[in-house]
């Protein structure tokens, strides 16, 4: 009579899961090798992000001084200063100035920051 083992089904379970977990891990490496390139890659750009617009003017894909001149073409930026006026109750007004509120940016500013 010829002995025969019995193979432990308990190992081949062990080791289902960790080719299971190593082709996990490996797709995930992958993954984020994938968006640190393409990270990197729109690091070293020197345009402003595609489908970028600033009250109505397309600068994506643009330069900064493009984008600037861009703005001061749709008097974007041009004015020296802009006020929001509130009228209350009683006759009383209130007036204030985008540069005194911190929210005024000239068209060569406005396109630095879009680019940043």
């Amino acid at each position: 009579m010829k002995k025969t083992r019995k193979q432990n089904s308990g190992s081949n379970n062990v080791n289902g899961i960790k080719k299971g977990i190593i082709a996990a891990v490996s797709v995930a490496a992958v993954f984020c090798a994938a968006f640190a390139g393409v990270g990197a890659y729109a690091n070293g750009l020197d345009t402003i992000y595609p489908n970028v617009s600033m009250d109505g003017a397309d600068i994506g894909g643009m330069t900064v001084a493009e984008a600037a001149d861009s703005l001061i073409a749709h008097n974007i930026g041009t004015d020296e200063d802009r006020e929001l006026k509130i009228y209350l109750p009683a006759g009383c007004k209130l007036a204030v100035s985008a540069k005194d509120a911190g929210c005024y940016l000239s068209a060569p500013d406005a396109a630095v920051y879009a680019f940043n």
